[in-house]
């Protein structure tokens, strides 16, 4: 369809942020107005069984649903019985605002709710947010009118954009078995495909294939947003988002990061893989090395009564200006046969690890010699990466990769509706801290 057919695009439309605020909270609004199913699903969803069975079941003939928006919550006390108090935000997961009416001891002269829907003497009123921003005390200002009549019962509500996406998403999935479309809902999905792409709700794992092979982009896109959205759910205090990545912080002198990811095993299995990389670089070597390195010959951590496989790796990594050139992996378990002598000593971290400038490439290279009983400058590509690159220095690292992995069906298991990437982001919390625990002992 032409885009200017769509019902929520406009000509000359505003990058202002109120504007396109408003913008999505009159879309919103309009979908629901528009579409009964919608509608009825959404009060289904918001609603005590007490309250939707008193609107569905007690029928009245004058009844109807109105809608309207930027209105005083002052003038909606005396026709209230019952307020629901609606923060939508884009957050990743739904928290409990419990409580949020009590103890409000400044009232603002004017609060104006966003939208509010009156059905007899019920309110739903909401503040609306299109970022992550903390809108509690814009709704207790909104909600604080009402407090001052003892019969009105406030239940205050937050809900994320993602899961109104899931909603208004099985709608529109209803009407395509039904042969029918509505043109608001499909309007509304593609005002929020185009600006806000990332509310569209990820499957739940246990609906999801895994990806075919590592050359099936498009089946594991879909893997990697569920997962991103888990591991954000953990708190954005414990995370880092980076442009190339999204880690769960160790926050340990030896390591500074968590990593989740996807693989087909070498047994042909699917697993979710947690990567942490003790001595990364040479000064968290100097905390790596003064602890015991016993753990390096571990098998297996148990979480929740369940064993899960590890693997450590030596891992050696080459860096320019602190960033990942290229790296040689040698297995713990059966790797002596590439070594002449173990490289990842406490001596070595003060004598090989390092900045090496060009002139003295040459005793690295001897220095590597003594080591390795394989073509490491080939596994390392090192000619290309630095013999005939205009680089004059590399930095050298003996560090660990420590590798556990999940069964792809064991993580089917812990979500298995829409909100259950908050169970698997507690569990990765687990993953990254049961590894923490083995590395320090």
């Amino acid at each position: 369809m032409n885009h200017h057919l769509h019902l929520f695009n406009f000509y000359h439309e505003s990058e202002e942020p109120k504007f396109i605020e408003n913008n999505l909270t009159r879309a919103f609004a309009l979908c629901l107005k528009h579409d009964p199913v919608l509608l009825y699903a959404f009060l289904r969803e918001v609603l005590s069984p007490e309250d939707y069975n008193f609107l569905f079941y007690v029928h009245e003939k004058d009844t109807s649903i109105d809608f309207d928006m930027q209105i005083e919550t002052s003038t909606l006390v005396d026709e209230t019985r019952k307020l629901y108090a609606i923060g939508l935000t884009d957050t990743t997961a739904r928290e409990d605002w419990t409580g949020i009416e009590k103890d409000i001891d400044v009232i603002n002269k004017m609060n104006i709710t966003d939208l509010v829907i009156s059905i007899k003497d019920i309110k739903i009123i909401f503040e609306v947010k299109r970022t992550g921003e903390d809108c509690k005390e814009q709704l207790r200002q909104q909600i604080a009118p009402f407090t001052y009549k003892q019969h009105i019962q406030v239940t205050p509500m937050h809900y994320t954009w993602s899961d109104m996406l899931h909603l208004i998403e099985q709608i529109s999935n209803f009407y395509t078995y039904n042969g029918q479309s509505n043109q608001f809902i499909n309007s509304f999905l593609q005002l929020v495909k185009a600006r806000f792409s990332h509310w569209v709700p990820t499957k739940p794992f246990k609906f999801q294939p895994f990806f075919k092979d590592s050359s099936d982009l498009s089946g594991r896109q879909p893997l990697i947003q569920r997962l991103h959205n888990a591991v954000q759910s953990i708190g954005r205090d414990q995370i880092d988002i980076l442009w190339d990545r999204t880690a769960i912080k160790v926050g340990k002198p030896w390591a500074t990061e968590a990593i989740p990811d996807f693989i087909w095993g070498n047994d042909g299995k699917q697993y979710l893989i947690m990567d942490i990389w003790p001595g990364n670089v040479k000064q968290q070597g100097y905390a790596l090395y003064s602890m015991p390195l016993d753990w390096v010959n571990a098998e297996m951590v148990t979480i929740n009564g369940e064993v899960f496989e590890v693997e450590v790796d030596r891992h050696i990594k080459f860096m320019h200006f602190n960033k990942y050139i290229t790296s040689l992996d040698i297995p713990i378990a059966g790797g002596d046969r590439l070594l002449k002598k173990e490289i990842n000593t406490p001596a070595n971290l003060h004598q090989i690890s390092g900045k090496w400038y060009r002139d003295d490439w040459p005793k690295l290279i001897e220095t590597l010699d003594e080591y390795f009983s394989f073509d490491w400058k080939q596994a390392c590509k090192w000619e290309q990466n630095f013999e005939d690159s205009a680089r004059s220095y590399l930095t050298l690292s003996l560090g660990y990769c420590c590798r556990m992995y999940v069964p792809y069906s064991y993580l089917q298991g812990l979500d298995s509706n829409q909100q259950g990437h908050v169970s698997v982001g507690m569990f990765l919390a687990q993953c990254k801290d049961a590894m923490v625990s083995l590395i320090e002992g």
